[in-house]
């Protein structure tokens, strides 16, 4: 006569897990100073796949806006990846800016991994990053670009897209400077201008 053990393991029925999106990383850093004009790269995952997913700054300098402005609107990949970039737009000064990631289906997110830092930064001129105030931030080729720039910088070239369109002369500590300069040719798109 056989004799086995007697198991008091019992069939489990199919379990879930839900999967929640999240932006995993951004570039630069949330809370680092950044200026008009720099681009910001936001990679995630766990969004529904293929789904829009719209990027929009809802505060700047602690004040809700009016109406969210949407920086970026792309398609999440069919594995929920998200890879957005945005252009850091003119608010008319320096200030905290704060933005929301929403989904068509997905959860909003304005944290960083779902929990840790909001997705913020201060817009800032700098010697470095000079540029304070942009206007407009869009325009056919042709278009004068009128740019505040910090009061504090050192001097040197304004680009477009990678190619010099101006020579900002240095700041005199005192007041912000105006520079101006003309879209010059180029295919449609997002230009980064320093």
């Amino acid at each position: 006569m056989a004799t086995g053990r007697t198991s008091l393991l019992t069939s489990v029925g199919n379990q879930t897990v839900s999967v929640l999106n999240q932006i995993s990383d951004v570039n630069p850093t949330v809370g680092t100073n950044i200026y008009v004009g720099q681009t910001v790269v936001l990679t995630g995952n766990g969004w529904k796949g293929s789904e829009a997913v719209t990027v929009s700054v809802t505060h700047f300098n602690s004040v809700a806006l009016a109406q969210p402005l949407v920086v970026q609107t792309t398609i999440a990949q069919t594995n929920g990846a998200l890879s957005a970039s945005f252009l850091v737009p003119s608010f008319g000064g320096t200030g905290l800016m704060v933005i929301n990631v929403a989904g068509e289906t997905s959860d909003s997110q304005t944290k960083l991994n779902r929990s840790g830092a909001t997705l913020s930064w201060d817009v800032q001129g700098s010697n470095t990053h000079p540029i304070i105030h942009m206007n407009p931030t869009a325009g056919a080729v042709g278009t004068t670009v009128s740019l505040t720039i910090n009061r504090s910088f050192a001097g040197g070239s304004l680009s477009f897209g990678g190619a010099e369109v101006a020579t900002v002369a240095a700041g005199n500590n005192a007041t912000d400077a105006t520079v101006n300069f003309t879209v010059p040719e180029s295919a449609a798109g997002q230009k980064t201008v320093q």
